[in-house]
């Protein structure tokens, strides 16, 4: 969607900003693998990439590409941390930095999108970078946790008290005015979580 904020922001849509980071595939379950035994020109998404050069690169990455589409000042930006069974030194780091990097340049606010295995260990991360610049306002956390969701329910009842928006349901086909897609449900306790309560 990236270049059509104006476009969709008429159509009365909201935003959440997503930035897709560096992953750490050696923490997952089902790992895709990350076979690659050096670092590659211009991948991305590898376990090899985790270090803080890169956060604080990727912070600034991030900020550029919502300033190219207009995204005002204190836009939430969720750095994207996908399904790891455990978080591992190198991950922990690439958050830290990503989120103190962003905070310092103080333009736009990063907010962290993680898996229910390790998004409280993820979220305190961001939160500590919060009290380390002296920002009064909670992190927001988009949490991805399938157990008791419901489209009626808030994000807070998904057991985060913090979560401003709950992914449930994972790579479902729903068809609205004849067109199938395949989506992830998620809901917010806003119509523009981007922009704050």
């Amino acid at each position: 969607w990236t270049g059509r904020r104006d476009v969709l922001r008429q159509q009365g849509w909201g935003f959440a900003v997503l930035y897709v980071g560096e992953q750490d595939w050696q923490a997952m379950q089902a790992a895709p693998g990350d076979t690659v035994p050096i670092a590659v020109e211009g991948a991305r998404c590898t376990t090899l990439n985790l270090t803080a050069e890169n956060a604080a690169r990727h912070a600034v990455e991030a900020e550029t590409a919502a300033r190219s589409d207009a995204f005002p000042q204190n836009t939430i930006i969720f750095l994207d941390v996908e399904r790891v069974e455990r978080v591992r030194p190198p991950l922990a780091e690439y958050v830290r930095t990503w989120a103190r990097t962003m905070l310092e340049r103080g333009h736009f606010v990063p907010g962290l999108y993680a898996h229910d295995l390790s998004a409280s260990e993820l979220y305190a991360i961001l939160a500590e970078e919060f009290v380390r610049a002296g920002r009064a306002e909670r992190p927001r956390l988009w949490v991805a946790r399938s157990g008791g969701f419901d489209i009626v329910r808030a994000p807070q009842e998904s057991g985060y008290l913090t979560a401003s928006v709950w992914q449930g349901r994972f790579d479902i086909r729903e068809t609205h005015d004849g067109i199938t897609l395949n989506i992830d449900v998620n809901v917010a306790d806003t119509a523009d979580p981007s922009r704050g309560r």
